[in-house]
């Protein structure tokens, strides 16, 4: 039985609302970089208009910018932090859009992609990592546009695609690109091209290499002199990252309870299922060029450094693309149609509706007391964000780790850590200084001394009840909200501080 074009739509439908509904439901996502994003594009438009002079410079020639021009677009259509949400909830948007779209390029079956749709959901968004989830579409695009003929390959029209599109993916993320380069590798092996064809591609994608190359080289030697640690670590070893948990989370990752292992074991049925079965009565048989791509990111997954250079989760993070190009690369399951129409929508709304459950609990329980908190902020402060409770039982990961940039998205001023100081956002500050209180805060604010608090002029501070009335006691800090964990604290830097 062939689904219809109607039955496809609605599949299609259903999975973006599913999609979009956990998005609606709450003003703070659970995505933990997306405040210092969205404090990069204040910093942009203020830069921009000269607000900075020379400290802050707009980053133009490096790689990761894409999102950051999606973002400030947004930002000028909506309030900051709904243009950080509505930025997410539309690169989530794409992510599904572009899987469905490669459903349809390769003649696999929409109830397939319907199913590698619950891969959005993954590590990456809950931490945030804007700049590498937005690369997916157009890696899509790049598998799309690599050409199938011989007399496509090196056409002058297609040779033009395959640089913009290399471009774009550099823009994304590096990592892209290397993958992109990767691929189109591996697939003209496998397509048996000639090497005037393997020419015109190397040419139509050495601009781009060469910068991506001398971006690279400047990139590590300027780490080294910061003193940042760009050796690559493991972390956990190759088999550790099979043991059950940690191979859940290689997938999905973002929520604490069984809600993501349910679906992920509905999705290993339909995985095993299709692999019991060589074809199915429509005749969609194994995409061997999928599942090689697929092949190339499990190896990564599970072989490549945990972290490198500044980049955290360097390897698992491709995880999510593995799984939704095997998905997409196998037959179907031998399920009665209607079956193998409904399960994947089953599974989509269960990962949804326990999706929005937990962000909504997060907003109310986890972040109760910091809209209060910002609205108490002065305008231009200088903020000491400190996260003494890190851990949530609710998401995974560090869900607080950069919450306290909000406090510069909506009222301006200073932090005491921005992206703009690393150079891994469209903002680089160019002050060449020490400050004077301990880095490293937003990682681990028990390290925070009393002096700290001379350098600012609030504090914004999640903790519990009992931590908070120790800070309350503190003659230096007054309170400027008695409730929720999150809460200010105005610094009295002309009372007697403890040195």
């Amino acid at each position: 039985m062939k689904i219809s074009l109607s039955e496809n739509n609605l599949l299609v439908g259903f999975v973006l609302a599913a999609t979009i509904v956990p998005f609606l439901c709450v003003h703070f996502i659970p995505a933990t970089d997306l405040p210092q994003h969205l404090s990069q594009i204040r910093l942009f438009w203020e830069t921009l208009n000269g607000a900075h002079g020379n400290d802050l410079v707009v980053n133009w020639f490096s790689p990761n910018i894409l999102v950051y021009l999606f973002i400030a677009i947004l930002w000028k259509l909506f309030p900051p932090v709904a243009a950080g949400k509505v930025a997410m909830m539309l690169i989530a948007v794409a992510w599904v859009l572009s899987v469905f779209q490669l459903a349809r390029k390769r003649g696999r079956s929409f109830s397939a992609a319907a199913l590698a749709s619950i891969f959005v959901f993954n590590r990456s968004l809950y931490w945030g990592f804007a700049t590498f989830l937005v690369g997916w579409p157009f890696f899509v695009l790049w598998l799309c546009l690599l050409p199938s003929s011989e007399s496509e390959r090196a056409s002058g029209w297609a040779l033009l695609k395959l640089t913009g599109c290399a471009i774009a993916l550099f823009l994304c993320h590096a990592l892209w690109f290397a993958a992109g380069i990767a691929v189109l590798a591996i697939m003209n092996f496998r397509r048996r091209v000639r090497f005037r064809t393997w020419a015109m591609h190397s040419l139509a994608i050495a601009p781009v290499a060469l910068y991506a190359l001398y971006w690279f080289s400047r990139l590590a030697r300027m780490r080294a002199v910061q003193g940042f640690d760009t050796a690559a670590h493991w972390g956990t070893m190759p088999w550790e990252r099979f043991y059950p948990q940690a191979f859940a989370d290689g997938f999905l990752g973002g929520l604490w309870g069984f809600g993501e292992t349910l679906v992920l074991l509905a999705a290993g049925v339909w995985v095993i299922a299709s692999l019991l079965r060589r074809n199915g009565d429509d005749k969609i048989g194994i995409d061997k060029e999928l599942l090689i791509v697929s092949s190339l990111f499990f190896i990564f997954g599970f072989l490549a450094p945990e972290k490198y250079m500044n980049t955290i989760f360097f390897a698992s993070r491709w995880l999510p693309v593995a799984a939704t190009l095997l998905v997409l690369s196998l037959p179907l399951p031998a399920f009665k149609p209607g079956v193998r129409f409904a399960f994947p929508l089953f599974v989509v709304v269960t990962l949804s509706l326990v999706t929005t459950w937990q962000w909504i609990r997060f907003n109310d329980r986890d972040l109760s007391g910091l809209d209060e908190s910002l609205s108490v902020i002065p305008a231009n402060s200088r903020v000491l964000g400190l996260d003494f409770v890190k851990e949530s039982e609710l998401i995974k990961g560090r869900p607080y780790l950069q919450t306290f940039a909000y406090a510069q998205v909506l009222r301006g001023g200073e932090l005491n850590f921005s992206f703009s100081q690393h150079e891994s956002g469209i903002i680089v500050d160019t002050k060449q200084y020490r400050p004077a209180y301990t880095q490293g805060l937003e990682w681990n604010a028990e390290n925070v001394k009393p002096q700290d608090f001379r350098q600012f002029d609030i504090a914004l501070i999640n903790a519990t009840d009992a931590d908070h009335a120790i800070f309350g006691t503190f003659s230096f800090l007054k309170p400027l909200n008695q409730e929720g964990r999150w809460r200010a604290y105005e610094c009295l830097t002309d009372s007697a501080i403890p040195h």
